[in-house]
């Protein structure tokens, strides 16, 4: 049943595919995936809560040089029709409508459908992205965004709560703490089930491990499990309630493994880290690594035993601190966002470039982290730690 099951869905899938005539978002090559971190770049001139003028003629400026080829795929023309009708939206709020008016012909060119149309294909774009953590999460953002907007201009066959559903799970998976704000905020406004709420209040919790909030978190995490406990299988939110359910067990499960499992390399690995033993906690965190799959696991360890380089005063350089920021890269430590504080781990790493600069070493690796920080914040943290920054001094 279960491979029929999975059948079904990879033909309606290409169905679906086919009738759009669009593509799934980890289909993309490196140029479109280029194409998408510029309009993410451009979405942020329209995220300012008062964009400027000039800000807005970048965009359409940035959009008439880089869009103007003819073989542009149909998902990226897509996003761009948003993108441009929501510039047109902000230069009416200013009364500039010839400005819109260049906005809105400059969208109509691109033979993208209408809301409703385009709301389906970037919804499909993601839908087959069972690990979302793989795909630029630059790529996710934009898509995300072009989304929000859409949701407000289509009809009422769309149901709201499902699509905020969905885009809130990609903003999750991808790190990107901003967009699940918003996202969360407005699933919170239009929730109509108790499946829809639970989901609400995980998200929440998840913002606030962020900030700090512990306490909240755990009183958020408990009306969680409360209230996704009695959801039945007739509420549209069941499947991806029970999703989260699942999520949270095997989170605690991997957490008992890990610190209760004496005789294993993780219990030894968690006894080391408990007495501070760094270097022997870097060793056999590592050893445990080699010993998992790929995966949100594996991530975490590799994560844990640079936690413990870096208490045990092994990146004291800026050549062993590029080192470390090299293998956080390679081990897609993104994957394991929802097992370790990685903001946490980016700002110590943050404080210690900065220290190594201030005793006369390179500053490239404070450029390095700092843009770290920024992107995961944003989103795409796991992109940009792969670059080599050069700072000239």
């Amino acid at each position: 049943m279960g491979a029929a099951r999975r059948l079904y869905r990879f033909l309606l899938s290409a169905v679906v595919g086919r009738l759009l005539f669009t593509e799934t978002a980890d289909e993309f090559g490196e140029s479109d995936s280029e194409d998408m971190r510029i309009i993410s770049r451009l979405y942020q001139i329209l995220d300012r809560k008062t964009p400027y003028a000039a800000g807005l003629e970048h965009v359409v400026s940035s959009v008439v040089e880089h869009y103007s080829r003819p073989n542009l795929k149909l998902l990226t023309a897509s996003i761009l029709s948003s993108l441009v009708n929501e510039t047109a939206l902000q230069f009416d709020g200013m009364c500039r409508s010839e400005q819109a008016g260049e906005c809105r012909r400059m969208a109509s060119r691109w033979p993208v459908g209408n809301s409703e149309r385009i709301m389906l294909r970037l919804r499909f774009a993601i839908s087959n992205s069972h690990r979302l953590y793989e795909l630029k999460p630059l790529t996710v953002d934009a898509i995300i965004r072009a989304i929000l907007f859409e949701i407000d201009r289509v009809g009422p066959r769309v149901n709201r709560p499902t699509v905020l559903t969905e885009v809130a799970y990609a903003a999750f998976s991808t790190g990107n703490q901003i967009r699940l704000r918003t996202v969360n905020d407005k699933l919170t406004a239009v929730a109509d089930s108790p499946g829809f709420w639970a989901l609400t209040r995980y998200y929440e919790s998840r913002l606030l491990v962020a900030a700090g909030q512990f306490a909240e978190v755990e009183a958020l995490v408990a009306e969680f499990h409360e209230t996704a406990a009695g959801v039945t299988k007739s509420d549209p939110a069941y499947a991806p309630t029970q999703f989260l359910l699942r999520h949270l067990t095997e989170r605690s499960e991997i957490t008992q493994d890990y610190a209760g499992n004496e005789a294993g390399a993780m219990g030894l690995a968690a006894e080391a880290m408990q007495r501070g033993d760094w270097r022997q906690a870097v060793e056999l965190n590592e050893q445990a690594a080699e010993g998992e799959s790929p995966g949100a696991m594996r991530s975490c360890l590799y994560g844990l035993a640079e936690t413990a380089r870096l208490e045990s005063g092994m990146l004291e350089t800026s050549s062993a601190l590029d080192a470390c920021l090299d293998r956080l890269a390679a081990n897609n430590l993104f994957a394991a966002r929802s097992l370790l504080p990685l903001e946490a781990l980016l700002i110590h790493l943050f404080a210690k470039a900065v220290h190594i600069y201030e005793l006369g070493d390179t500053a490239a690796p404070v450029a390095r982290v700092s843009d770290m920080l920024g992107e995961f914040r944003g989103g795409s943290w796991r992109w940009a730690c792969t670059r080599k920054i050069r700072v000239s001094e």
